[in-house]
């Protein structure tokens, strides 16, 4: 059915996100790997002590050891347009949540299918719906007068059969239909707020990381002036402050393509609650596409 085919959908797409956060994952841990390698390059031409490059050299392995894990995955494969909305889904405002709400209400199988079976259990239930008939002819054998033929029909009516009982049992078949059909519309309306509110978070953490890689880039741009313009300083080294910065900022920026990721996945089950295929339908500013 309809509803099946929707959740097997998502199920596939899914595995999808699965595989590119390995892809990103795996670029993450290259990043990592290319910044240490680097970072031992200019300490090995500077006054760095052994135990400072030997460390180095220990997290340049762990990194590309890391890499080559991931190297390993699935690559996860995306239309243009899936890529164009992973690259601004931060900044993508959704439809009027009330306006999918109804949508998903008036397009639930579930629903519909609950609707239908209500309807059917209003209409009465007929007294002969217990009455049995069955048509027979034989020959019966009498002693004075031979044999003679007879042909009849009987009918078997239940003991215990009432009418009112057979409606009220309708009545309370409805009546539970149509909590399950409350309770199914009441779910739907949880799990979207849920969903846009999850949304929009994590929309206004990637915000926060942005703000912060900002940051970071400005105070990368200081300590190289210092490290240009003074004299070394044991108490403060600008070198390791620059690598720290450096990959806090890796860091970040591998925190806001998972958050994009997640943020997808987020549009990906609204869409599936609502039954909807085309998932851009959700997007207000389809302009940004």
């Amino acid at each position: 059915n309809i509803s099946s085919i929707m959740k097997n959908q998502f199920k596939n797409q899914l595995t999808t996100f699965s595989a590119l956060t390995s892809e990103i994952t795996l670029h993450y841990y290259t990043q990592l790997s290319k910044l240490y390698k680097k970072a031992i390059e200019e300490r090995e031409l500077s006054l760095s002590t052994i135990y400072e490059v030997d460390m180095l050299h220990q997290m340049h392995h762990r990194f590309t050891q890391s890499a080559k894990i991931y190297e390993r995955h699935d690559r996860a494969v995306f239309t243009p347009l899936i890529y164009s909305i992973l690259q601004k889904i931060e900044y993508l405002q959704l439809e009027d949540i009330e306006t999918i709400k109804r949508y998903a209400k008036d397009y639930n199988p579930d629903l519909y299918l609950q609707e239908a079976e209500m309807e059917i259990l209003d209409i009465p239930k007929s007294y002969t719906d217990n009455v049995s008939l069955n048509l027979f002819a034989n020959r019966r054998t009498v002693d004075e007068l031979g044999w003679y033929n007879t042909l009849g029909v009987e009918a078997t009516l239940p003991l215990d059969f009432s009418s009112y009982e057979k409606q009220e049992l309708a009545r309370l078949e409805k009546k539970a239909l149509s909590i399950a059909h409350t309770s199914l519309q009441q779910s739907i309306d949880i799990s979207l707020d849920r969903l846009y509110l999850a949304f929009e978070d994590l929309q206004s953490y990637i915000t926060i990381d942005k703000d912060d890689v900002h940051y970071l880039d400005t105070r990368i741009q200081k300590f190289k002036a210092i490290k240009d313009n003074t004299i070394p300083n044991l108490n403060f080294n600008s070198d390791e402050k620059i690598l720290l910065s450096s990959k806090k900022i890796i860091d970040l920026k591998f925190d806001i393509l998972l958050k994009r990721v997640e943020l997808f996945k987020i549009l990906s089950e609204i869409a599936n609650i609502a039954n909807i295929t085309d998932i851009t339908y959700l997007i207000k500013n389809k302009s940004l596409l």
